[in-house]
């Protein structure tokens, strides 16, 4: 779509300059990229950038010592550990996240990797905000998360297809979460710090998903 198009040059140019937005001393850049609707390409953009992020990652570690890191496959054992660049669904870890304490091998793995990322990963990205349910173990781990990464002014990307703008409304017919304003209100206001300047929304007439695009 013509009117997305600039969105995902900004994207791109926010990636490549990583240094200038993501590790301003002060307070890194994140992103949140909306549309009301499914099939536009959020998460796929989202991936797109922060693969461009970790190859500009492992070229500042390449030219930081280019004799160390010449053989191919230096630079990976270097961060495979770290994870630099982390991918996570909210709606799996939140899953995941109640049946914690079910002993299945699969579920304690992606929830400590998850954990891990809160604390370590140089960014994060987190697909489908305020997908799970509004309960309230989903908004004291979604508070927690955010908190996590915003005191350690560590940068996320999110997507979404609820307009935060809307999260402290009373409206239900706007706010899918008007009966619990005050977590609303909290979460707007950390979002909104994290992500002003930007905060992309995305056109979405059309699902490209149902056209067989990608």
């Amino acid at each position: 779509m013509p009117e997305n198009e600039p969105k995902v040059k900004a994207l791109k140019e926010f990636a490549l300059n990583y240094d200038k937005y993501f590790r301003k001393t002060n307070s890194p850049q994140s992103v949140l990229l909306y549309s009301r609707n499914n099939g536009v390409g959020k998460t796929h953009i989202a991936v797109a950038t922060a693969k461009l992020l970790l190859y500009e990652i492992a070229k500042d570690i390449f030219n930081s010592n280019p004799y160390e890191y010449k053989r191919r496959g230096v630079i990976l054992d270097r961060i495979k550990y770290k994870t630099p660049v982390f991918f996570m669904s909210e709606k799996k870890y939140i899953w995941c996240r109640k049946r914690y304490s079910s002993k299945n091998e699969d579920i304690i793995s992606y929830v400590e990797a998850c954990e891990k990322a809160f604390l370590d990963s140089e960014f994060i990205i987190y697909d489908d905000l305020f997908r799970a349910r509004d309960t309230d173990f989903y908004f004291d781990e979604l508070e927690g998360i955010i908190d996590i990464r915003y005191d350690s002014q560590k940068p996320m990307i999110f997507t979404t297809n609820v307009n935060i703008k809307t999260i402290d409304q009373l409206d239900p017919e706007i706010n899918p979460f008007a009966d619990r304003i005050n977590h609303g209100a909290y979460l707007l206001s950390r979002v909104e710090k994290m992500t002003r300047g930007y905060q992309f929304e995305f056109a979405d007439y059309k699902d490209y998903r149902k056209e067989g695009i990608y």
